[in-house]
C-alpha cells in the first residue's frame, strides 16, 4: 500500500451500521470512501471498477455472501485486505470467509473495536479476530482433523495439526498467530517443525505431503 489514504468498500445491509462505518472511516484522514453496496448485486459492478485496498464485509447479505464478495475483490485487488464486520459467528460462515480469503473477523458487539482499529491492523499486516471466532476456527479445524486416520496423531502434534489446517487455507503467519493466540514466532517454530517431520522445504510440499497423509483434508 501507498502512504496515500487506504481506498476502501463497505459492503453492508443493515443502514444504521453502514452509516455508522461511514462517518467514522470519514472522519479519519488515513482513509478514503471508495465505495459503499448493501447488497452483492450492488457491490459486484463497484468491485469491478472501484480499485480498493481495504473492504469491510457483513458474512450474510440479502442476496449472497461475505465469502463471495471476498473472493470477488481479491480477483480484482490481490494485496486488498477484507475485514469481516458481522453477528455472525456460525463455523461453516466462518470458515467460508477465511478459506476465501479475508484477513480479518470481528463479530459487531458493543464492546468490538471501532472498525477504523481494525482496518489499520490489517493495513499493518495484521489479522483482527474476535475470540469467539479464533474458536470456532479451531473447532472446525479439530472436527476435520478427528475425521483424519489414526497415523495422523503420530505424525504431527495437535498444535502442529492446527497449524497446517491454516497453512493449507493460505492464512498468513501473522494471521495464524491471531487465531490461535500465540505470538508468530511460536508460529514459525512449529512451521520449522512441520517442514522437518514432513521432509519438505515450502509451504506448497507441505500441503501437498499433509494431503497425501490424510493429515487435512
Amino acid at each position: 500500500m501507498t502512504t496515500a489514504a487506504w481506498r476502501v468498500l463497505i459492503v453492508e445491509p443493515d443502514e444504521i451500521r453502514m452509516r455508522h462505518y461511514m462517518l467514522e472511516l470519514m472522519q479519519d484522514s488515513a482513509f478514503h470512501l471508495a465505495a459503499t453496496a448493501p447488497n452483492k448485486r450492488r457491490a459486484m459492478p463497484l468491485i469491478d471498477r472501484t480499485p480498493v485496498d481495504l473492504a469491510v464485509v457483513n458474512a450474510r447479505l440479502p442476496d449472497g455472501c461475505g465469502a463471495e464478495i471476498t473472493r470477488a475483490v481479491l480477483k480484482k485487488n490481490p494485496d486488498a485486505h477484507i475485514l469481516i464486520a458481522t453477528d455472525v459467528s456460525e463455523e461453516n460462515t466462518v470458515m467460508q470467509s477465511v478459506e476465501a480469503g479475508a484477513d480479518g473477523y470481528i463479530l459487531v458487539t458493543n464492546d468490538a473495536p471501532r472498525i477504523a482499529d481494525s482496518l489499520k491492523v490489517m493495513a499493518a499486516g495484521g489479522s483482527p479476530v474476535s475470540p469467539l471466532i479464533a474458536r470456532s476456527v479451531l473447532r472446525a479445524l479439530h472436527s476435520r482433523n478427528t475425521a483424519a486416520p489414526a497415523p495422523a496423531s503420530d505424525i504431527l502434534s495437535r498444535r502442529e495439526l492446527d497449524i497446517m489446517g491454516l497453512l493449507a487455507k493460505g492464512l498468513t503467519l501473522t494471521a495464524i498467530a491471531e487465531i490461535l493466540s500465540i505470538s508468530e514466532h511460536t508460529v514459525t517454530t512449529h512451521v520449522k517443525k512441520i517442514y522437518k517431520k514432513l521432509n519438505v522445504h515450502s509451504r506448497g510440499e507441505a500441503v501437498y505431503e499433509a494431503r497425501q497423509l490424510h493429515l487435512i483434508q
